[in-house]
């Protein structure tokens, strides 16, 4: 469980994405190509023709920690290959061993989680972790991502792109400007160019 909510806050930071968006995923919405992570997102609330859209993830070769790389584990741990249907959030429910006279939790692929579940469960993680968990909102990865992408360099319509917003302004009100960001845009009232 914690796992798998690890797993959805990265992807839903990494591709600034909205929750809805990502609990309906499934392991064919993730395809890689070398050191690239393509995710189609079938359809969202701001894609009337419901056609999709497909967004793209460089892996990074300084760190080993990348959302790529933890993706393909993450897919190797639920046992899910290319071909595999399951959902990328999956239901899971406690299996007992007789015989072993142990349980473990077992994922149920054709199911993903609820909505419900999927907040319940991000909120036991952040408080696992020691983090006011109530201040947290399903939107805080989306806004959190499209932040750190602009305040590290990203311009608005690269954080549009990314967040697959269909307009700039949207994007505009998830941001928050670190003091950095706040320091290079006031010197720029001083550059001489």
């Amino acid at each position: 469980v914690e796992w798998r909510t690890v797993m959805n806050i990265v992807v839903k930071f990494c591709f600034v994405a909205r929750n809805a968006d990502v609990i309906e995923l499934t392991r064919q919405n993730f395809t890689f190509v070398r050191d690239l992570l393509y995710v189609h997102f079938p359809h969202a609330k701001n894609d009337q023709y419901w056609q999709g859209n497909t967004t793209m993830f460089e892996a990074s070769k300084q760190m080993n920690y990348c959302p790529v790389y933890l993706l393909k584990k993450y897919f190797e741990r639920l046992g899910y290959d290319e071909n595999s249907k399951g959902h990328f959030l999956p239901k899971v429910t406690l299996k007992r061993d007789k015989n072993l006279k142990k349980s473990e939790w077992v994922a149920v692929p054709e199911e993903h989680i609820s909505y419900s579940t999927c907040l319940a469960d991000r909120r036991k993680v952040l408080a696992k972790l020691g983090l006011p968990a109530r201040e947290f909102t399903e939107h805080s990865d989306r806004g959190g991502g499209a932040s750190h992408l602009f305040n590290n360099g990203a311009t608005i319509e690269e954080v549009q792109s990314q967040g697959r917003w269909k307009s700039n302004v949207t994007p505009r009100k998830y941001i928050q400007k670190n003091e950095q960001k706040g320091r290079e845009i006031s010197r720029k009232f001083f550059s001489k160019k």
